[in-house]
């Protein structure tokens, strides 16, 4: 992988990332169905996807569970923490934990490094999730960065 290329992952991946402190109860305000242990891997691929779309071009896309073996954990649990963990494809590893609210449609990932939102659909066993902010990436390695939307598809491992 190029320098470029790992750099702008890595971007990507901290962006993905909102992150805060949270506990864990019982009781906790995220439906059950949500809760638990949801991977963008390559062991499940072609079903996992954790993709990075371009905005002008949108047939220019970069999967980089596929491409660069990289794995998305995203733990939710009951009440509201969640830890998001991106390792592999030469990424030295991105670990954050937060709070997670449920909306209508929408995850609100909110911490210390911002709030995100993402749309979800729960498709068991499959959850997919758009993040609405827009990322930027260099799609053709020209060293200029396209706006870019990132999506994935996570499966539920526990």
């Amino acid at each position: 992988m190029t320098a470029p290329l790992h750099r702008a992952i890595a971007v990507v991946i901290a962006v993905v990332g909102a992150a805060a402190c949270g506990g864990d109860d019982a009781t906790g305000p995220i439906p059950p169905e949500l809760v638990g242990r949801w991977d963008a891997a390559p062991h499940c691929l072609p079903d996992c996807r954790f993709v990075l779309r371009s905005v002008p071009d949108p047939s220019d896309t970069l999967n980089i569970t596929d491409r660069l073996s990289t794995f998305l954990v995203l733990e939710i649990r009951r009440s509201g923490a969640f830890d998001l963990n991106v390792t592999g494809g030469g990424i030295s590893g991105f670990d954050e934990s937060g709070t997670l609210t449920v909306g209508d449609g929408i995850l609100i990932l909110a911490g210390t490094t911002g709030t995100d939102t993402l749309e979800y659909v729960l498709d068991p066993p499959f959850l997919d999730v758009a993040f609405r902010e827009r990322l930027a990436f260099d799609f053709d390695g020209d060293g200029t960065a396209e706006e870019a939307t990132a999506s994935a598809r996570l499966l539920k491992v526990e």
